[in-house]
């Protein structure tokens, strides 16, 4: 069968109306699962969408929240290999777009997303080959992980690196040393590509001219979980 030429519409994602919004994200989740193929265009479109989305979600129900941040992360593990890449792209271009204009009230919510995202696509790594490890590092690179602060607001690239060794972990691409004897058991595979990641972090700590992402990005580079992780300088 051929696969579908557009994309259900995502303006149903903003309603203010609940019901219509869930049944929205029912159908394009659904589409997406079996979608082979993004551009770039329609990747921000739907981010752009599930961010609405994410925004009019309201917060009463405490367990709705972190349910509704979960279904849309696993999204990025959900989607084909052959457009996940394009799919986290988006997901980084919109973060970066919007990130100046949340509010207060709703910012845990997308520091909550980001975390739960940037665990996601890590976890593609660890079971991806080495083409996809190249590239969702060229996303990061480009994205959360660039120098730019015209392209990337410093509070975004802030929580990245906050989340940074904890999702590492979570994703299953580093030991945890105390568990593993002084990481006696290390899977070379997931070495190769911890350090490839870590590459990451101390391009960015030495190309950002922001002071305040040196030095956390160098915090991270320092973590001693992290060592048997580094790549070669």
């Amino acid at each position: 069968m051929a696969e579908p030429l557009t994309i259900p519409s995502v303006k149903d994602l903003a309603s203010s109306d609940p019901s219509i919004r869930r049944a929205a994200f029912n159908k394009i989740s659904s589409h997406l699962r079996t979608r082979q193929t993004l551009t770039s265009t329609e990747a921000l479109q739907l981010w752009r969408g599930f961010f609405f989305l994410l925004w009019m979600h309201d917060p009463r129900v405490p367990s709705s929240t972190p349910k509704l941040i979960t279904e849309l992360s696993s999204l990025i593990s959900a989607i084909p290999r052959s457009a996940g890449a394009v799919f986290c792209a988006g997901f980084w271009e919109t973060m970066a777009r919007e990130w100046g204009g949340i509010d207060r009230g709703r910012l845990d919510k997308y520091l909550s997303l980001v975390r739960a995202a940037l665990r996601e696509e890590f976890g593609v790594v660890r079971r991806g080959d080495d083409s996809e490890l190249e590239e969702h590092v060229n996303v990061l690179a480009e994205w959360p992980m660039c120098a730019d602060q015209r392209k990337v607001p410093d509070g975004l690239r802030y929580q990245v690196l906050d989340c940074w060794s904890d999702e590492l972990l979570s994703a299953g691409l580093i030991e945890d040393g105390e568990a593993n004897e002084g990481l006696k058991k290390l899977d070379e595979g997931n070495v190769d590509k911890a350090r490839k990641l870590m590459q990451l972090v101390f391009s960015l700590q030495r190309e950002t001219p922001s002071k305040g992402i040196k030095m956390r990005a160098k915090d991270v580079w320092n973590e001693e979980r992290l060592a048997p992780y580094l790549p070669e300088r």
